[in-house]
């Protein structure tokens, strides 16, 4: 209040002497214009005695200190009068124009210089601002009075309350809520001390409840704690310290720890602490390691010693804790477990090699059903050239013998050019049929003996899959129908991909048509995308059931075992379609509805695939 009513008052006096200043201002500018008004017609008139006598009555005046005539001309006396060297402080100056005005003549003839004092002006100043300082002081004296009135009914007794009621928990442990009810920012703190009264009341008896508890977990605890001096002096233990190692807690009190025990594996910390425990008064840190000690029976038991440390407030250490949680049981089923998983992992080597030896199997049995199919079909065309070839080689010995006889017409001529060119293109029918059929199935067979990586058309290599599976096809009543799109081009694997049409296509024709005369199976293509191709294989048989649907890659799942069916056929394509492929393939099915095999393949396959090939074998076809 002090400060604000002396800035008021600073304020108030700045703008008072502001005024003071322009009035004398506008004073001393009318003084100069109306001296110089006066000097005017005798400096016309070079009249200096009178505008010397003009000068000095000016200058009598008690606050003139200074009159000087600037740039007058014709006169020849002083033409200054007072101090004008010294304008300082507290007085006021000011110029006017000396203009001699008479008639038409009107011209400038000299510059008055004036200078006053203001010996009032800061005497003024006070008596103007004198009451407001009293008005000041007597408002702020009562503000004071006042506020000191209020800051002792509102702010100092209820502080007062809170301060007894401190003191009163000091001395006696009592909390006493302070009686204090009002609705300002104190009676909130009021409530907020009270409120604070009850919480640490509920929490020392919840921090009471939590110690009871300790101790009870200390006594009942399974594991063995102790608690040591830093000199590795007894302090305490817990019951299953007393019982394992017989520690009688008070009369082992002081006594160091290698006397009580037959084992110290307190041996195993460092001499100095601070290197285990450091000095920081962050979290503790926990030394644990494996050992053994001996009970008082001297049975030998294996335990995860763990020790830590307790501190004062300054962070010195003032005990060790060590606990001991005894693990012989569980070595010894670890030792158990690892020689059952040592087993374990043999046994599962072994049914890895059995595995792949029916995953080999597997495809060297469909390798061999296409050898068989595609015998089977190279034996037409081939019997059709064995029968031409027969037939030509008797028409020929017939020509040889008219020809030998001499008797040779021309009829006979052109009935043997005529049957040798429809020999001739029957010849090159047959063996151009074996041939087509022989060249896919060296591409088919080269591809599924080995998995290389090469570019490839899809449309090819899936017409060339169904070409060599139509022997096994023509042998059922079904059909099996391409709807594959052209310009499909492919960098991938085209042995693994005719594994897995193989393989659907057997199983629609084992499973699918179980109870039906006839069926087909479509294998169809579309783009999903520039960077994926989808592969669908259906048929319209019976549909597999809900309960096989989820367990249909399953390894050694089938519903034909012992009847030919291995499980493996789906399982392996699973695997070649995932892993190799880089693709996923899904199925879905229903009830007698049929089955549909949606297989999405990256046109480029996944470059973390290696190429596999098969050991060479000496194979022999006898077609």
């Amino acid at each position: 209040m002090i400060l604000g009513a002396a800035l008021y008052l600073l304020v108030i006096s700045w703008f008072e002497i502001q005024t003071v200043f322009e009035t004398e201002q506008q004073v001393t500018d009318a003084m100069a214009n109306r001296y110089a008004d006066i000097l005017a017609r005798p400096i016309w008139n070079l009249e200096e005695e009178t505008s010397a006598e003009i000068l000095d009555s000016l200058i009598a005046r008690e606050d003139t200190t200074c009159l000087r005539l600037d740039d007058v001309i014709g006169l020849e006396g002083a033409t200054s009068r007072g101090d004008c060297k010294n304008v300082s402080d507290g007085r006021i100056s000011s110029q006017a124009p000396i203009i001699f005005s008479q008639g038409r003549i009107k011209e400038t003839i000299g510059t008055l210089f004036l200078v006053r004092k203001l010996e009032s002006g800061f005497t003024r100043i006070l008596q103007l601002i004198a009451p407001q300082i009293v008005l000041t002081l007597l408002l702020i004296s009562v503000l004071i009075v006042l506020a000191f009135y209020g800051f002792r009914k509102t702010i100092t007794a209820p502080l007062g309350e809170v301060q007894r009621s401190l003191r009163s928990y000091e001395k006696s442990g009592y909390r006493q809520p302070v009686n204090w009810h009002s609705s300002d920012e104190l009676g909130q703190f009021v409530q907020a001390y009270n409120s604070a009264l009850d919480r640490q009341e509920t929490s020392e008896n919840e921090l009471r409840k939590q110690l009871e508890l300790t101790r009870t977990l200390l006594k009942t605890v399974p594991n063995p704690i102790v608690f040591l001096n830093t000199d590795l002096t007894f302090q305490g233990c817990n019951d299953s310290f007393s019982i394992m190692f017989g520690v009688n807690d008070e009369k082992a009190a002081g006594k160091p720890i290698d006397q009580l025990l037959a084992d110290n594996p307190w041996s195993l910390l460092p001499t100095n602490l601070d290197t285990v425990f450091p000095s920081s008064m962050g979290p503790t840190s926990v030394y644990s390691t494996e050992t053994t000690v001996h009970d008082r029976l001297g049975k030998e038991h294996v335990v995860i010693f763990s020790t830590s440390v307790l501190r004062d407030p300054d962070g010195n250490v003032t005990s060790l804790v060590s606990l001991m949680q005894d693990i012989t049981e569980r070595k010894q089923s670890e030792m158990e477990l690892e020689a059952a998983k040592n087993a374990a992992e043999k046994a599962l080597a072994e049914l890895r090699i059995a595995q792949d030896n029916l995953i080999q199997s597997e495809k060297m049995a469909s390798l061999g059903s296409l050898v068989a199919g595609i015998s089977h079909e190279i034996n037409t065309p081939i019997g059709s050239c064995i029968t031409v070839a027969s037939s030509m080689s008797e028409r020929t010995d017939q020509f040889q013998q008219i020809l030998d006889s001499g008797k040779i017409r021309r009829a006979d001529l052109v009935s043997f050019v005529e049957t040798m060119g429809e020999a001739s293109d029957i010849l090159n029918k047959s063996l151009t049929v074996a041939a087509e059929l022989i060249q896919n199935f060296k591409q088919v067979a080269v591809d599924q003996t080995t998995s290389k990586r090469r570019g490839f058309d899809l449309e090819r290599v899936i017409t060339e899959i169904a070409s060599t599976l139509q022997p096994v096809v023509k042998k059922t009543p079904h059909r099996l129908e391409l709807d594959i799109h052209d310009n499909i081009p492919m960098d991938s694997y085209p042995g693994p991909l005719g594994q897995v049409v193989t393989n659907i296509v057997n199983n629609a024709l084992v499973h699918a048509f179980a109870d039906k005369d006839h069926g087909t199976i479509m294998i169809s293509s579309k783009l999903t995308d520039d960077s994926s191709v989808s592969l669908v294989i259906s048929d319209d048989g019976c549909g597999i059931p809900k309960t096989h649907l989820k367990r249909i890659f399953d390894p050694f799942f089938t519903t034909k075992m012992g009847s030919g069916g291995t499980g493996l056929g789906l399982n392996v394509t699973y695997n070649i379609v995932t892993n190799l492929l880089g693709g996923t393939i899904s199925v879905t099915s229903a009830q007698g509805q049929g089955s549909s095999f949606t297989i999405t393949l990256p046109r480029v396959a996944p470059d973390n695939a290696t190429d596999t090939e098969m050991p060479p074998k000496e194979t022999t076809f006898v077609i």
